[in-house]
């Protein structure tokens, strides 16, 4: 998570679980793992991304004041507890 939106932790960060999908990939197939907001006449706005289109639109993001939340860094890690009942395979399966 960068600097702009810890100072706003309160008000935007919410945690990125499985169910969140990216808004860029068609059928919105991949995860989420980084979050713009952006707050426009006291509405806020929000766009998911997977890690590949992140990076694409990052240096835009940042430009056009969008707060960013990067968890791109659990990419690899197992899926969050949030994710949708029968999402995640298990042993038993």
């Amino acid at each position: 998570m960068n600097d702009t939106l810890t100072e706003h932790t309160e008000t935007f960060y919410r945690e990125l679980i499985l169910a969140d999908r990216c808004d860029e990939c068609p059928n919105q197939c991949s995860q989420a793992f980084a979050r713009a907001v952006k707050v426009i006449d006291g509405n806020a706005y929000e766009l998911l991304f997977c890690g590949h289109h992140f990076k694409r639109s990052e240096p835009k993001l940042i430009a056009n004041g969008w707060l960013i939340q990067d968890e791109r860094n659990r990419i690899n890690q197992k899926p969050m507890s949030g994710a949708p009942e029968g999402a995640i395979a298990t042993s038993e399966d």
